[in-house]
């Protein structure tokens, strides 16, 4: 496995945005793998089309945040939704599996999307060294009013980060 650069500025990047992301409950997380093509294609398309899909068939609102690598795995997206429906439902209500297999289609390529509770809380997955290696990932732009009406608090100014040597396996 390649040995990306492991910065301190890119140490302050990663916790900024753990505490970022670490602001919702969220719902889902979707992980894609994406076709690479010439001229690369904003991955904010596939996530667009797919959301576009779900708001159509389902009703409601969703919001995203997420990542997309470019890394030696290939071009690929890491995002956490959150969503309220009709009748109360939230996205933890709606078909995963359903939803994996329509965003497949978007992507030609695998997608997988699985539920987000306390135990499987999938932001330091999202935020680790591996996913977010320097020069070969970009924060994908946060999707959709609904973030904003269900923060579960507010950031309040500068965190501490602790210097520490970063061991990935």
């Amino acid at each position: 496995m390649k040995e990306y650069q492991k910065s301190e500025i890119d140490g302050w990047n990663r916790a900024i945005y753990q505490e970022l992301l670490n602001q919702w409950v969220w719902e889902w997380f979707l992980t894609a793998r994406l076709v690479p093509r010439v001229p690369r294609e904003d991955p904010a398309i596939f996530l667009k089309e797919f959301r576009t899909k779900l708001l159509r068939h389902e009703g409601g609102q969703v919001g995203s945040m997420g990542i997309f690598v470019n890394g030696e795995d290939g071009p690929h997206i890491h995002v956490l939704m959150i969503g309220r429906f009709p009748g109360g439902r939230t996205l933890r209500d709606i078909d995963a599996k359903l939803w994996s297999r329509k965003m497949s289609e978007i992507t030609r390529n695998s997608c997988k999307i699985y539920q987000v509770d306390e135990e499987n809380n999938r932001v330091n997955y999202v935020v680790k060294w591996k996913n977010t290696p320097e020069g070969h990932h970009e924060l994908l732009t946060p999707w959709g009013r609904i973030l904003e009406k269900t923060k579960i608090w507010q950031y309040s100014g500068p965190i501490s980060v602790k210097r520490e040597v970063h061991n990935e396996n």
